[in-house]
């Protein structure tokens, strides 16, 4: 259109560039939409991010802002802390790090450049392989958020990483604001060996890791492979089960069956934000499903 410099579609609006942006939680959670890193990149999805608060915010009552005297000391800009990766997951649910500068690395084992996710992994160097988890309580991994260092590493690189500590919908992450691609070499991450963690206080010490957990996993929910490219397995030989099918609301069969759920579910993702369903992301091949091999089929 004629004089139009730039588009933005989110949720389920279709006039999007590329993929929609993200919508929030609903009507009922204020928030606003914001530019990733300033990047204009065609792509609602990558350019923009949800945050939880609406900006710019109401300044009615705030004093007039005044310039500090040039005769006057300002304080001096914070050196960031330099920890480990282990140190900014910590041992509890979010990170005792939250709304500090930090610098760590560690090794890239996974990056996003295009989904919408909008970051990579880091893990630090020589961690992982067989891991007892009674004794080990903090995630030597983090999500770096950053679409455009997302476009610049690659997995297996050496990276430092400067940003803010933060937690995002319950997932610790470093908000980056430099990085970079170290010369020294780095002792190779190692996938975790463990059983799939039952209960949340396992699954949030190996938060972000590369694993490769160990026994069997069944296909249990496949309704959303089409759209938003997961699947729903459960750790085990059995699919998970409708609580309400071996028992009544309320009765101590339900109740099993809601706690079984909740140890043994776990969603396989696609690594990205996409609806195969929408824009341009119907043109894209729906992860899992080839012409030879489809997710779940099974020998007649």
């Amino acid at each position: 259109m004629a004089g139009v410099v730039d588009t933005l579609g989110y949720g389920g609006s279709n006039t999007f560039e590329t993929a929609a942006a993200p919508a929030g939680q609903g009507t009922g959670v204020v928030g606003s939409l914001n530019r990733t890193d300033a990047v204009d990149t065609d792509d609602n999805s990558a350019d923009f991010r949800f945050l939880g608060t609406v900006t710019p915010e109401n300044s009615g009552g705030a004093p007039e802002p005044t310039e500090t005297p040039t005769d006057e000391p300002t304080d001096p800009p914070v050196d960031p802390t330099e920890v480990a990766i282990s140190d900014i997951q910590g041992t509890g649910d979010a990170t005792p790090l939250a709304g500090q500068t930090v610098t760590t690395s560690g090794v890239v084992t996974a990056a996003y450049p295009t989904g919408g996710f909008d970051g990579f992994y880091l893990q630090t160097a020589g961690t992982g392989g067989d891991l007892d988890l009674a004794s080990h309580d903090a995630s030597d991994a983090v999500f770096v958020y950053s679409a455009a260092g997302a476009a610049a590493v690659q997995v297996g690189d050496h990276v430092e990483v400067t940003g803010l500590a933060k937690e995002f919908f319950g997932l610790t992450e470093v908000e980056a604001t430099s990085w970079t691609v170290l010369d020294e070499p780095a002792e190779a991450v190692k996938p975790a060996a463990v059983a799939w963690p039952s209960d949340e206080a396992d699954r949030e010490s190996l938060e972000g890791m590369l694993l490769a957990p160990t026994g069997d996993f069944t296909a249990t929910d496949t309704y959303s492979t089409n759209r938003y490219g997961y699947v729903g397995l459960a750790s085990g030989t059995s699919p998970l089960v409708q609580p309400t099918a071996v028992g009544r609301p309320g009765s101590a069969e339900a109740a099993a069956a809601v706690a079984d759920n909740a140890a043994r579910g776990v969603l396989l993702d696609d690594g990205s934000t996409w609806d195969y369903t929408r824009g341009d992301a119907r043109n894209s091949p729906l992860p899992y499903l080839t012409g030879e091999t489809r997710c779940g089929s099974v020998p007649r």
